[in-house]
């Protein structure tokens, strides 16, 4: 894969260093000021240097399937797009999610979970130069999610009306992973093994905790949100489709 030139004028290594410790203390003091532990304020610093390293290395789209990276130095408009099932975290910065009526902010040591395919607009509210919007974006597979679901069902929490989508602080637990996922770009000849099982762990961590009823509704074929998902996904590849899709047979709904 060809790697992309130098990002935001960072060229040399000890640029890039000089621009990883300055993440790093703003992080520190923005993460003092939100009552987060040292150990907290340590994972998210980490988090942002192995995010700054791979975006400068590949950019928007990393080598691991299915895994995002976003960088900003400003403020974004107004993004419209599609979120398909997927676990974002902000590192650094700020986003505001809309969905219809509803609107879900999160700022760093914060994430949002999408549990189905959904149309939404957002944007990027802080970000500057000195201390640029970081997010990770990774796609989950609803196959692992069913797995672990159906295999041990007795250990999670069941809530039937969980929402498609919503936003809580992050689990201290996920950093280490998240950032070995990260890591694991530079260890090409290791991925193919170990990416699927740090996917795994992820997922199981995200069961086990906040979003875990929420994220349950993925792995269950005849759940509201599946159904949902179904309805959703079938819209987006009949979107151009001159027959309307309310009067199609065909509907999955």
């Amino acid at each position: 894969m060809p790697r992309p030139g130098p990002v935001d004028g960072l060229g040399s290594s000890s640029q890039q260093s000089a621009r990883s410790y300055q993440c790093r203390t703003s992080l520190d003091a923005f993460g003092r000021r939100l009552g987060y532990s040292q150990r907290m304020r340590t994972e998210l610093a980490a988090l942002a240097a192995s995010i700054e390293r791979q975006w400068s290395r590949y950019g928007r789209e990393t080598p691991i399937e299915g895994l995002f990276l976003t960088h900003a130095e400003s403020p974004s408009g107004v993004i419209r797009s599609v979120y398909r099932p997927s676990f974002c975290v902000v590192v650094q910065g700020a986003k505001a999610t809309m969905l219809g009526d509803a609107q879900y902010f999160y700022a760093a040591g914060q994430c949002l979970l999408a549990s189905v395919d959904l149309p939404v607009t957002a944007r990027i509210t802080e970000a500057n130069a000195s201390r640029p919007y970081l997010a990770m974006s990774l796609a989950i597979d609803p196959a692992v999610v069913a797995e672990l679901v159906n295999g041990h069902a007795q250990r999670l929490r069941d809530e039937s009306n969980a929402p498609a989508i919503a936003t809580s602080d992050l689990d201290q637990d996920l950093c280490d992973p998240l950032r070995r996922l990260l890591d694991l770009s530079d260890s090409p000849h290791d991925m193919a093994v170990i990416a699927p099982l740090i996917r795994r762990e992820i997922v199981w961590r995200l069961l086990r905790g906040t979003l875990g009823p929420m994220l349950r509704q993925i792995g269950l074929a005849d759940g509201r949100t599946a159904r949902i998902g179904r309805a959703t996904a079938w819209l987006r590849e009949h979107y151009a489709e001159t027959t309307a899709w309310r009067t199609s047979p065909r509907s999955p709904i």
